[in-house]
């Protein structure tokens, strides 16, 4: 019998699947349930730097601390609960409102550990989201769409980086480039091209890194076009 439904991490931040998978999905007829929709607890606020906290999803638990426990993912939460504050909404409710309005994904699944939580999570998807709040939340996202990963990198290293990106713009091709990535591979892509594109990069052999941008958190400085950014608004 042919497969019938999927179940794959989905969250605010975890969104992968929405490039590959959902497309998929929804031209085969399959269920899509989506899992973990509070990253661990991230996303409902309840975490702050440091360590975890004993007993915590987070506490000894490697996987977990490499995909959600970041000072990246805290700024993003601290981005998340700046906008729920702003409708009034808490920010459990708004997290699960948005996760039960993407397209193509037909069910979460939840892990309440009491009934407090499951009426949370019930009511929270039973919300509509104000358009306001869907574009604000999309602006949040927007930026920290992996670029400002790569700004760090290059802080600090010349390692060859190539984006395989979904984005297929001019402006992300260009500005991620800037950014100091060495190639840029739009999806879909065969694995063919991407070896040869990684060959490429390896027999170039930069010892300098790739940017030709001043990168001070969120300022940047490109000399190239002799163009000031913050937060990627001209200046």
């Amino acid at each position: 019998p042919r497969p019938l439904a999927t179940q794959v991490v989905y969250n605010l931040v975890v969104r992968q699947i929405e490039m590959e998978h959902l497309p998929f999905a929804q031209r085969y007829g399959l269920h899509v349930t989506g899992y973990n929709p509070l990253g661990g607890g991230l996303l409902a606020g309840k975490h702050h730097p440091g360590e975890p906290p004993k007993g915590s999803r987070f506490d000894r638990n490697p996987m977990y601390q490499r995909r959600y426990w970041s000072e990246r993912m805290f700024r993003f939460v601290d981005g998340l609960r700046e906008i729920a504050a702003s409708a009034q909404l808490s920010l459990v409710d708004m997290v699960y409102a948005w996760t039960a309005s993407r397209p193509g994904l037909d069910s979460i699944l939840v892990g309440p550990a009491s009934v407090e939580h499951l009426d949370a999570a019930i009511s929270g998807c039973a919300l509509t989201l104000p358009v306001p709040v869907m574009v604000r939340i999309g602006e949040l996202q927007a930026g920290f769409d992996g670029t400002d990963v790569l700004a760090k990198i290059r802080r600090h290293s010349a390692v060859p980086v190539i984006v395989c990106s979904g984005r297929d713009s001019e402006d992300d091709r260009i500005r991620t480039l800037n950014l100091g990535a060495d190639d840029f591979v739009v999806k879909p892509f065969s694995f063919a091209e991407l070896e040869a594109r990684v060959r490429a990069v390896l027999r170039r052999g930069n010892s300098e890194p790739a940017a030709t941008c001043l990168i001070r958190g969120e300022l940047v400085v490109d000399r190239d076009t002799r163009t000031v950014t913050v937060r990627d608004k001209s200046v």
